[in-house]
């Protein structure tokens, strides 16, 4: 078994020259070394990062590959890691909104974030001041009696019947927003991930 030396690595920043990195770590690993500790700031920091979790040289390799590279996926990897991060998704924010790259944006992992999480969030969220469905018929139902002076009273089941078939579409539970959109939410969900993502470019 090849004997590896320990060592201290601490990595710099450089934006996406923080790839030159991955030939540097293949040279060391070749020559017996690997770290014990790291540091980094910036790109360096993703680098260091990945190393304190234990990937190796030819994991890194193939995570940092650019984009298009036909570099072997090491089979070591977890099956989540699919493909290779692109370097353009940690790009700082544009000073002006008006500079923002749509491609771009929609590949960061906060747009991600936004379009998965805040928007299910909000359609989950409950409806408190509107009742149920039996609560709801049975207010109608009160209504109607009521306005009939009672003569409708003996009617009472039959109609609440009625309105329970016209109201088949009303949520049987307090109903949450999601309940009152359409079954496709995709396009709902970029297209609020794309104006809080230009909010948060804009404002800060």
């Amino acid at each position: 078994m090849q004997r590896t030396d320990l060592l201290d690595g601490v990595f710099s920043g450089g934006g996406s020259l923080g790839i030159a990195y991955i030939g540097a770590l293949r040279a060391v690993r070749e020559h017996g070394f690997w770290f014990a500790r790291v540091a980094g700031t910036s790109a360096g920091s993703m680098v260091a990062a990945l190393i304190a979790a234990g990937y190796d040289a030819a994991e890194l390799e193939w995570i940092f590959a650019p984009l298009g590279s036909t570099t072997h996926r090491p089979d070591s990897l977890p099956s989540s890691i699919t493909e290779p991060i692109d370097l353009s998704t940690f790009l700082d924010y544009p000073e002006s909104s008006s500079d923002i790259d749509s491609t771009i944006m929609r590949k960061t992992y906060l747009w991600r974030a936004i379009k998965l999480n805040a928007v299910d969030e909000l359609l989950n969220r409950k409806l408190t001041r509107l009742p149920a469905r039996n609560q709801l018929v049975d207010d109608i139902t009160g209504r109607i009696v009521a306005l009939s002076f009672g003569r409708l009273g003996l009617f009472r089941e039959r109609i609440k019947a009625v309105l329970n078939t016209a109201l088949h579409f009303y949520p049987e539970d307090t109903p949450a927003i999601r309940s009152f959109m359409p079954i496709t939410l995709e396009q709902l969900r970029e297209d609020i991930a794309d104006v809080h993502l230009e909010g948060i470019c804009r404002y800060g």
